[in-house]
Formats: C-alpha cells, structure tokens, sequence
C-alpha cells in the first residue's frame, strides 16, 4: 500500500452503512446520499437485525434505485455491519456514514478529495451539526460537535483490507480502530454534515449504555478510578453547557440528564465486564 494520489477520475465511492432500527432517520439518510455532486456512488446498507420498519423503507427506496444494496445479518453489532457492507462494496474508497446522518450535497466531493489528490489514507469532517437541535434531549449535546482528530469516515480501500475492517471488539467507536491499527490521522475536512442526535429518554438511554459498554479498557478503568469525583464532574458539565447555551428548561434538565448518563455508563461498563457484548 502506497500514498500515492488515486490518478483516475470520477472513481465509485462506496457508502459503507450499518442500521438497527432507523426508521426515523433512514429515509432521510438515503435521499441526502442519492443527490450528491459527486456521480461515482454504491450505497451499501447492512441492516443489523431491526425489528421495526426500516428494512421496510430501504427496500422500498432500493426499488427504485440500482445504486442500493441491502444485506441482512443477525443482530451482531455495528463494526460487524460495517464489515459486511464493505463485502459487497466495490468503490475504491469507503464512507463509513451513520443511518441518523445527513450528508450535504458535496459532502462526498469534498470529503475524498484529500485521498484522491493528495494521497491521504482516510478523511474526516472537522464538525457535523446537529439536525434535530430544537429538541431538549438533542440540545444537551449542543448546535455542533466537533470530530476526534482519529476518527476515520472515509478511507482508502486497501487500507481497510490491510488493517482488517473495523475492530468488531469495539462498539461506539469502532470507526476509531482504523486509527489504532494505522497509526495515521485522518486529513480533517470541512464538509456539510448533520447528525440526528438522541431525541427522547428511550433513545438517550440505549445510547448511553451502548458508550459505556464501547469504553476502552483504559477508560474502563478511568472511568471506575473516577466514579468518587462524579457528583462534582455532574455539577461541573451542567454548569458548562448552561453557560455555553443559556436555555431556561437547562436549569432542572441538566442535573438530571448528567445523573442519568453516568447511571447508563456505569450499567453499560457493569454489563460489559459481565456479557462481554460491546454491541447497541
């Protein structure tokens, strides 16, 4: 594998997707990829065992649409997914992209571009903002997040075949193990993206649990090492984000918000250690 920039044109760009239960945002998630700017692009969707609609709905889109591909799998987890999606892949280069994403019209141009003529491995967004802001849940999280500087989406094909696909011992953060295994940061990029964040009790809780149980083994331990200090790293981040984003409701919702997070940390952390299952 060399870091040469990828000389011809127009080359396919492959979607790499992983769904467990998106019928809420899928749709959307499709029809912002299916308009891009950019010509070359397979969808490559592997749903993960849902049991709502959403397989439901990609069916209904891929009819109408040669560009998508859906496979089924058990529920086995996201990294697996991604791993399966990549199988029936054929682009030159993949997109990991999340079913509650929203790409912006040149989102695929300009995130390839680095791989494609400067040679880069991979690629990242420099921030993504968030879809459903106007949400209290959602909120907490704030108008923006920024990406960690070893967060792969985007990455060169025979990099992925070289490291072996994402890490399937890893839940959350499974797009972090290309950098474990490179050793190379993504380019970071600024890109049109959006992100539909957790909108309800429910979904902040799965979600919650699944980051405690995704924790490394040195956060895992960071985190218990931690566990005297909560209370006062509770009241510290309510306090920040009340300063960073004055919204009246925040007064009572944060305190309360933050105790719950780390409650799911911990059941998430505790369930870990005893099932072993990094998986939503």
């Amino acid at each position: 594998m060399d870091n040469k920039p990828i000389s011809s044109k127009n080359i396919l760009i492959s979607m790499i997707l992983a769904t467990h239960n998106e019928q809420e945002h899928i749709s959307n998630c499709i029809n912002s990829l299916l308009t891009q700017s950019y010509p070359q692009v397979e969808i490559i969707i592997t749903d993960d065992g849902s049991v709502d609609k959403t397989v439901e709905i990609i069916t209904k889109l891929k009819k109408k649409n040669k560009n998508i591909k859906l496979v089924k799998q058990n529920h086995l987890g996201m990294a697996q997914a991604w791993n399966n999606s990549f199988k029936h892949s054929k682009g030159n280069i993949a997109i990991m992209f999340g079913a509650d994403m929203v790409a912006g019209k040149d989102f695929i141009k300009e995130l390839v571009r680095p791989i494609i003529e400067e040679g880069a491995l991979g690629s990242r967004p420099i921030k993504e903002k968030i879809q459903n802001a106007n949400n209290l849940w959602a909120r907490v999280k704030g108008k923006e997040r920024i990406y960690s500087d070893t967060t792969y989406l985007a990455i060169r094909r025979d990099a992925w075949i070289k490291v072996g696909g994402a890490d399937i011992t890893r839940g959350y953060d499974a797009d972090q193990s290309f950098y474990d295994a490179l050793k190379i940061k993504p380019k970071k990029v600024r890109v049109e993206i959006y992100h539909y964040h957790p909108a309800s009790f429910n979904e902040f809780w799965k979600q919650s649990i699944w980051i405690g149980r995704s924790m490394t083994i040195e956060n895992k331990v960071l985190f218990f090492l931690a566990l005297p200090f909560i209370p006062l790293i509770i009241i510290y981040k309510s306090i920040k984000t009340f300063i960073e984003d004055p919204y009246p409701p925040f007064i009572i919702f944060l305190p309360f918000y933050n105790i719950l997070k780390y409650i799911a940390f911990l059941i998430g952390n505790i369930s870990y250690i005893v099932f072993k299952k990094r998986k939503r």
